[in-house]
């Protein structure tokens, strides 16, 4: 392997690893966070790891984050430490953000504020102002954004490689896998999709609904009901349409295995004609180094409902 790896304790002081005998590092398209899970040979007693950084200098990418959990098991076989990490990003996940209302917020401030503090870079294509937006107690800083985005530009954001694309990934011409396809998969999942969102108007009934066009089986329905906060705004509407979408991301995925390490990349367009009848869109990329070889898991979705239904 060429991955050079480096470990540090919570004072910052740098903590030898043993032999790496695993790697898999995982990048999803709606995540500010990648995630990385590592297996090494070890031996008691293990100094407890804050931070774990990993550089892949052929394939130029990096991972710096900090570890969410670790687990040392010794048995007949020896003994094992597993680290479970997330890049700094998870820091979006984690941290609630301030309740309170904004009159006026560009997206440029709205980016600025809870963004860029948790080293999160952000693309500026257009820079609108909504008049009014409101930031519910108990919302994660993800969230937030995301509903921002929803907003102001009428699709759900995505990341790759630390950098926030407000109207979801860019796209590529389709091209065929460039690895060795090792094994395809396809999950549909119709009863797991949402016919409509019915939202709670002033007066308390159910009369607005958003319906989903693309329903795949409209003779059985499924409701979801939604009770606007306090103020009545936009946000509720959006929200609602996020709903529809998310179960209709999950409705089809196809699952590709390669043999190696690909060059396809996240919102990268893969042609899969003979399996799907269309192009579709990476959204998940998982990265597997072991001693047994190298492998790329690509999750691919349809990319309308990745752009938020455009």
């Amino acid at each position: 392997m060429s991955l050079i790896l480096q470990a540090a304790a919570k004072d910052g002081a740098s903590l030898p690893l043993g032999q790496l005998l695993y790697l898999e590092r995982t990048e999803q398209w709606d995540s500010p966070a990648q995630g990385l899970i590592a297996d090494f040979l070890a031996q008691p007693p293990v100094t407890e790891i804050a931070r774990l950084t990993v550089r892949d200098p052929d394939a130029g990418w990096e991972f710096d984050g900090y570890v969410d959990q670790q687990d040392f098991r010794c048995g007949g076989d020896g003994c094992t430490l597993r680290l479970s990490a997330r890049s700094r990003g998870g820091a979006l996940l984690d941290n609630e953000a301030m309740p309170q209302a904004f009159y006026g917020l560009r997206y440029s401030a709205m980016m600025s504020r809870f963004a860029s503090p948790y080293g999160l870079g952000w693309q500026t294509p257009e820079n609108p102002v909504l008049s009014r937006f409101s930031i519910a107690g108990g919302s994660r800083v993800w969230q937030v954004i995301r509903d921002y985005c929803l907003l102001a530009f009428g699709q759900a954001p995505a990341v790759r490689e630390h950098i926030l694309y407000p109207k979801g990934l860019p796209q590529t011409a389709a091209r065929q896998p460039d690895r060795p396809l090792l094994s395809l998969e396809c999950r549909r999942q119709p009863t797991r999709t949402v016919s409509a969102v019915l939202l709670r108007g002033k007066r308390g009934d159910y009369t607005a609904r958003l319906r989903n066009f693309d329903d795949p089986i409209p003779q059985y329905p499924r409701l979801r009901y939604r009770v606007p906060g306090n103020e009545f705004t936009g946000q509720d509407l959006a929200q609602g349409h996020e709903t529809i979408l998310n179960s209709m991301r999950d409705y089809e995925v196809f699952t590709l295995e390669l043999e190696g390490q690909s060059a396809l990349r996240l919102g990268d367009m893969v042609e899969l004609e003979a399996y799907s009848g269309r192009p579709l869109q990476v959204g998940q990329v998982r990265r597997i180094f072991s001693q047994e070889g190298h492998r790329t898991l690509l999750q691919l979705q349809n990319h309308r409902w990745m752009r938020g239904g455009s």
